[in-house]
């Protein structure tokens, strides 16, 4: 749990929370945000998320909530880890070699840019990541009631959980119906001619009482989920989008991270694979226990999956639909599977010896240095993507990677050689270190991230906004920021951040920006996402006076956030650094 602290980290208020959070908001105070476009116009589906959130809201505790929140996803996602290390036959050391093997490769990130606590965020899609990693792990130890339990918990808090965790559901249940069929094909042609054969074949297509409630609380959450989402009130803006314009829009523009596979990495790929090519050694020696061979189906069917979304979601955009999805996400239990099998590989199929593990986890510090201190030297030269030198040198990279492979070696050391005393002695003195750890780098080095967050200088202007200006005004902001309409509690034009999801929406969103920026074509902004953000940010720092003060007329907003002292005889309302607050109609 440290690891994954100071791997991923925690945060509050910022990247997804800036979206997640409105509809929350507004059903506490409808006049917040009640000209905010994006807020009251496009689709907003987290229903379950947001009731949550309201209720959070109205006791005054969203921000210790959330925290509470996050540490128990945490604790619920290394506890299923665990166990189902355990169910497969793995041992502690499996665990803690998978846990290292995880965060090594990538840091964790899957196909997509997706991690299993992603921006490190108390998210509707974490919550339903975890859940769904229990609901498997329940069906790889054949308990049908608490997966089809937890499965529909995962679908009840994300949309995309729902349609997937309802497909697998499905998927694996008609997989056990053909496995029992032709065993029991073979069975007839060994018992043939015996009355009670018939009786029995027939037993075994009906499902037993576990697995029907557990269908009814898998697909049944799910569907109330879809339900839902389906009758919140949606004002459609007009015509869909071509669907090759919303592609280069949605995909190609706003999202390369998670939907475009030409823009990933090469280093992240080989990451993904990895991993995988020893698990499925591992399976192929282990496929004939029960666990195991539930395990395979499961993988294979998440793979199937990622290979629909690859030709028809990455090579080729055949459908809007098949593109939000977001199949890619559910890659993160392939790479955690991954790692389970290629640690069971290692330390329990015998294929490295102890002493030579040993000798590894000796040897692996030192690679990591070098191999961490070339990465980021390559990243200097751009000679790899930046998602290598995220790993291995931002904020204690390699700090973090010694910690736990030198806990690793002091395990194995303790395991094989100390006495119950000395284990007691430094299991203690573990558990110490690791509180320390986290009490002095938190806030410091702890977590890594691929978006940047607005600085303080812009949330002191959201703060004095939020307390001085009335509720239902209306604000040209940065269109690279992400924090006004959370931190302020006020109505945008529009930000880069806030996309609409569907092709009628996003005309609209496409024009408001363009009209911001003095574009014609949102195309020519840079990519990826973070140089998208710093050319959106470039521009509009550099638009004429008269031009800012056109556009916040043209969509009637009260009040224009200026990154320069615009050239005009009256004096900003109030200044924050390098973000000047001016009063479009001219009252100070």
């Amino acid at each position: 749990m440290v690891m994954s602290l100071c791997m991923q980290g925690y945060q509050f208020g910022e990247s997804n929370h800036t979206v997640y959070l409105l509809d929350a908001l507004r059903s506490l105070d409808p006049q917040l945000l009640s000209n905010d476009w994006f807020a009251t116009r496009t689709l907003q589906y987290h229903v379950a998320f947001g009731k949550m959130s309201e209720i959070l809201l109205r006791f005054d505790v969203l921000e210790e909530g959330f925290l509470a929140g996050y540490l128990l996803l945490l604790l619920a996602w290394h506890v299923a880890w665990f166990r189902l290390v355990h169910v497969l036959g793995g041992t502690r050391m499996t665990y803690l070699l998978s846990v290292l093997l995880f965060f090594v490769l990538a840091g964790g990130t899957s196909l997509g840019m997706y991690q299993f606590l992603q921006d490190a965020c108390f998210l509707p899609s974490n919550i339903a990541n975890v859940a769904l990693l229990w609901g498997l792990y329940f069906w790889i130890s054949g308990k049908r009631l608490w997966s089809g339990a937890w499965i529909g918990i995962a679908g009840m808090m994300h949309l995309n959980h729902a349609l997937v965790g309802g497909f697998l559901w499905i998927a694996m249940l008609a997989w056990e119906w053909l496995v029992r069929r032709r065993e029991a094909g073979t069975l007839r042609t060994e018992v043939a001619g015996k009355p009670h054969f018939a009786t029995a074949l027939f037993r075994s297509f009906i499902p037993d009482r576990n697995t029907l409630y557990g269908s009814l609380l898998a697909l049944g959450l799910s569907a109330a989920n879809v339900l839902l989402a389906l009758s919140v009130r949606h004002e459609a803006q007009g015509p869909r989008m071509p669907l090759d314009a919303w592609v280069d829009l949605y995909v190609r523009l706003r999202h390369p991270h998670h939907y475009d596979p030409s823009t990933w990495p090469l280093a992240l790929w080989i990451c993904f694979i990895l991993p995988i090519c020893g698990a499925f050694v591992a399976w192929r020696r282990m496929r004939h226990t029960p666990q195991w061979a539930r395990a395979g189906r499961l993988f294979f069917i998440l793979a199937a999956l990622q290979v629909i979304a690859l030709l028809g979601a990455g090579i080729w955009y055949v459908s809007e639909t098949l593109v939000q999805f977001s199949l890619y996400r559910f890659s993160i239990y392939l790479k955690l599977f991954g790692s389970v099998g290629a640690a069971y590989l290692c330390y329990n199929a015998g294929v490295l010896k102890r002493s030579h593990l040993r000798t590894a986890l000796l040897l692996l510090p030192i690679l990591v240095i070098v191999g961490g201190v070339a990465i980021v030297m390559m990243q200097h030269f751009r000679l790899v993507a930046p998602v290598a030198g995220f790993v291995w040198g931002h904020r204690g990279g390699i700090g973090l990677m010694l910690i736990l492979m030198i806990a690793l070696l002091v395990y194995e050391l303790i395991y094989a050689r100390m006495q119950r005393v000395g284990q007691y002695l430094l299991h203690g003195g573990g558990i110490l270190a690791l509180i320390v750890i986290v009490a002095v780098s938190w806030n410091r080095w702890l977590g890594v991230h691929f978006v940047p967050s607005d600085d303080a200088q812009y949330l002191a202007l959201c703060r004095w906004v939020r307390a001085n200006t009335p509720v239902d005004s209306l604000f040209l902001v940065p269109p690279h920021e992400q924090a006004f309409r959370l931190h302020a509690r006020r109505a945008i034009v529009i930000n880069f951040k806030g996309v609409a999801q569907l092709s009628s929406e996003l005309p609209p969103w496409e024009t408001r920006i363009t009209n911001i920026l003095g574009m014609t074509d949102l195309r020519e902004l840079r990519r990826p996402f973070n140089q998208t953000l710093k050319d959106i940010e470039r521009r509009y720092a550099a638009r004429p006076t008269a031009a800012l003060i056109a556009v916040a007329g043209q969509y009637h907003a009260d009040y224009l956030v200026s990154m320069r002292r615009l050239d005009i005889e009256r004096n900003p309302i109030v200044v924050f650094g390098t973000y000047f607050l001016y009063d479009v109609h001219g009252n100070e």
